[in-house]
């Protein structure tokens, strides 16, 4: 039986491993339609889910980079006024009346919805590579599988060029094997550790992304018909 990490008993939250990435690394606290959502815990927890693009090989390295970039942005205004900005929602509200004053969008306000979108996706391909797993599916290529989650997600806010260059990236996908071994932190972690962590790492993922679309809509800064 593997160890688990949290309380046990029938009332017991989340259980993960400490023998995956999604074990290991920082988790999203759990959110509901009315949470401020804490500013640091969920930066960091953003962080280390871009760690997954890594096991995905050097060819995600540019989008990754996107990505930190994006937390850098917010996580400066953070650093700006901690005890201010503990919350997303205050930088939302205060981003939205600098926006209100200008007719371009800001750059903290494109790098929270960039942000959105690119977590979007992440969840979406490990979402198909749980769906796939509990499928029984034995295609090694994971190819299809990253585009997939890209055509639902980032494709329809990227360009014709960008597009091409996604699709070149995805070329370089490795074996679903490969990957999976990737995300093991430990010599005896086994792919249903993998998967397992992935199950409970999902619903808290999904619900972080979801309030913080939902306090976009809510200060007018979901600029979805924004294409780069």
């Amino acid at each position: 039986m593997s160890e688990l990490t949290g309380d046990s008993g029938p009332n017991a939250l989340q259980q993960f491993t400490d023998k995956t990435a999604f074990g290991v690394n920082e988790k999203f606290d759990a959110v509901d339609n009315n949470s401020e959502m804490a500013t640091a815990q969920f930066l960091k927890a953003c962080v280390d889910i871009t760690s997954i693009l890594d096991r995905l090989g050097t060819g995600f390295s540019v989008p990754k980079k996107d990505i930190v970039g994006n937390i850098k942005r917010i996580d400066e205004k953070f650093k700006s006024n901690p005890e201010k900005y503990s919350t997303l929602k205050v930088i939302i509200q205060d981003e939205a009346q600098v926006q209100a004053k200008s007719s371009k969008i800001t750059s903290l306000a494109a790098a929270l919805i960039w942000l959105r979108r690119a977590l979007s996706f992440l969840l979406s391909f490990i979402s198909l590579l749980s769906k796939e797993y509990h499928a029984g599916v034995g295609e090694q290529n994971l190819r299809q599988t990253v585009v997939t989650a890209y055509q639902g997600t980032l494709k329809p806010f990227h360009g014709r060029m960008t597009q091409f260059l996604f699709s070149n990236v995805a070329r370089l996908t490795p074996y679903r094997k490969d990957f999976l071994a990737a995300l093991m932190t430990a010599d005896d972690a086994t792919v249903e550790m993998v998967i397992s962590d992935i199950d409970h790492f999902l619903p808290n993922f999904s619900a972080n992304i979801d309030r913080l679309e939902a306090l976009l809509v809510e200060h007018h800064l979901n600029v979805e018909d924004k294409v780069s």
